[in-house]
């Protein structure tokens, strides 16, 4: 532990994300009540700072060969789903219509397809504020009890 321990952040565990369905702005849950989750590390973890050494220096390259440098947005969203990618360790996912747990286990391969499909852009923008937010990396004691806004939703009335 160093000396500004105390004001860090968790960045080596990984962290549950409720999914929010954005209809209902509840967390969503199966039949049996449990809540679907993504497992993500934070944007700060070696993971992550892995990925930003590599879209950096992949910058630098492009940077340095002259190419057109002109973007679309795309590369901003490739590179949004690549780091959640490696930021995402796990999950339990629901279908918000019947209930029911989905069949799909959790592999890089699988999340790869999960952030890419368009409809799921707005799981991969709750992830991506998820990872961003320093305060969902905080372990702190229980005398302290109240919950964040940005990983509580479920009891916000409306």
């Amino acid at each position: 532990m160093g000396k500004f321990s105390a004001l860090a952040t968790n960045t080596s565990d990984a962290f549950k994300m409720p999914i929010i369905d954005p209809l209902t702005d509840a967390v969503l849950t199966d039949k049996d009540g449990k809540q679907a989750f993504l497992s993500l590390l934070s944007a700060d973890s070696d993971a992550g700072r892995e990925i930003d050494r590599k879209q950096n220096l992949q910058q630098i390259r492009k940077l340095r060969s002259g190419r057109n440098l002109q973007d679309d947005g795309d590369d901003l969203t490739d590179g949004q789903i690549e780091k959640l990618v490696a930021l995402t360790v796990g999950w339990y996912l629901v279908d918000p219509a019947s209930g029911e747990a989905l069949d799909v286990p959790f592999s890089k391969e699988n999340a790869v397809e999960f952030y890419n499909d368009p409809g799921m852009a707005y799981l991969r923008k709750q992830a991506w504020v998820f990872v961003n937010t320093a305060g969902n990396f905080i372990k702190r004691s229980s005398k302290a009890s109240v919950s964040s806004p940005s990983t509580n939703s479920a009891g916000a009335a409306g």
